[in-house]
Formats: C-alpha cells, sequence, structure tokens
C-alpha cells in the first residue's frame, strides 16, 4: 500500500494551514477577552 505517497502534503502547506489557525483562535480570544 502505497497511498501515503499519494496522499501526502507539502509540508510548508501543513505549516502554513497551522499558523493560519493559531492565529485565527488566538484572534477570536483576543476579541472575546477585550469583549468585542
Amino acid at each position: 500500500m502505497s497511498d501515503n505517497d499519494t496522499n501526502q502534503q507539502d509540508p510548508n502547506e501543513l505549516k502554513s494551514k497551522l499558523i493560519f489557525a493559531v492565529v485565527a483562535i488566538f484572534m477570536l480570544a483576543c476579541a472575546k477577552f477585550l469583549g468585542w
């Protein structure tokens, strides 16, 4: 089974998605904390 080779994502793409998610959650937390 070599399905992993075709399904494997680009590490850079995965990293950018992770950073984007962290930033989005951080901004939501800040907005809630500031009472927006």
